[in-house]
C-alpha cells in the first residue's frame, strides 16, 4: 500500500512538473508573439528615407544600409501591430531586402559641408515594404509558428516519456531490492524528476 502511494506520488509530482512547465513556456512563448506577421498586403506602403554618413563612399553606404535594415524592422512591427514582435533574422539580409526592392539608394554618396572629417559624405536608401516581401515575411512566420508548436509538443511528449521511465524503474527496482533501498530509491526518482525538469527548462 506505501509503494504504491508513493507510486502515485511521483507519478502525480512528475506530471503537475510537465504541465507546469508546458504552462509556463506557453504562457511565454505568447507574450512574445514570435511569430506575428503583418497583415495581409494593401495597395500602398508608405516610404521613408534613411541616411548614413561616414569618410568615404563606402562607410556611408554601410551605415545607411544599417539604417535601413532597422526601419525595415520598425515598419515590420509597425504592419503588425506589435512593437515587440522579431521579425526574421534572415529576410533582413541586405541581399534579401535587394532581391525584393524594399530598399533603393537615392543617387551616389554627396558631400556634406557643414558635416566634421568623420562625416564628410551622407549615402541615402529609400525604404518601403513590398507586397511580394511582406508575403515572404508571412511565410517564414508561419513555418517558424509550426515549429514552435512542434517544439512545444516534443517537450510534452519528452517529459511523460521521462515520468513513466521513472516511475516503471522506481518499482522494477523496489521489487528487485524488496523494499531495502526504498528511501534511495524515492530519492533517486526524485532527483531524476527534477534534473529532467530543469533540463526541460533550460531548452525554453
Amino acid at each position: 500500500m506505501l509503494r504504491s502511494t508513493w507510486c502515485v506520488a511521483i507519478l502525480a509530482a512528475g506530471l503537475v512538473m510537465v504541465v507546469g512547465l508546458t504552462v509556463s513556456e506557453a504562457s511565454s512563448w505568447k507574450g512574445r508573439k514570435p511569430s506575428r506577421a503583418p497583415a495581409a498586403p494593401a495597395v500602398q506602403y508608405a516610404e521613408d528615407v534613411v541616411d548614413g554618413y561616414g569618410p568615404t563612399t563606402r562607410d556611408a553606404r554601410a551605415r545607411a544600409l544599417e539604417h535601413a535594415q532597422e526601419r525595415v524592422a520598425d515598419l515590420l512591427r509597425q504592419e503588425a501591430g506589435d512593437p515587440n514582435w522579431s521579425p526574421p533574422s534572415d529576410l533582413l539580409e541586405l541581399e534579401t531586402l535587394d532581391r525584393y526592392r524594399v530598399i533603393a539608394e537615392m543617387g551616389k554618396p554627396e558631400p556634406t559641408p557643414d558635416a566634421g572629417d568623420d562625416k564628410a559624405l551622407v549615402a541615402r536608401y529609400k525604404v518601403q515594404l513590398t507586397d511580394d516581401y511582406l508575403r515572404a515575411v508571412q511565410k517564414e512566420a508561419r513555418q517558424e509558428r509550426v515549429r514552435d508548436r512542434h517544439l512545444l509538443l516534443g517537450r510534452v511528449l519528452g517529459g511523460l516519456v521521462v515520468v513513466f521511465l521513472v516511475t516503471a524503474g522506481y518499482l522494477r527496482l523496489e521489487e528487485m531490492t524488496r523494499g531495502y533501498a526504498t528511501q534511495l530509491l524515492r530519492l533517486a526518482a526524485c532527483a531524476i524528476l527534477a534534473l529532467a525538469g530543469f533540463t526541460i527548462w533550460l531548452t525554453m
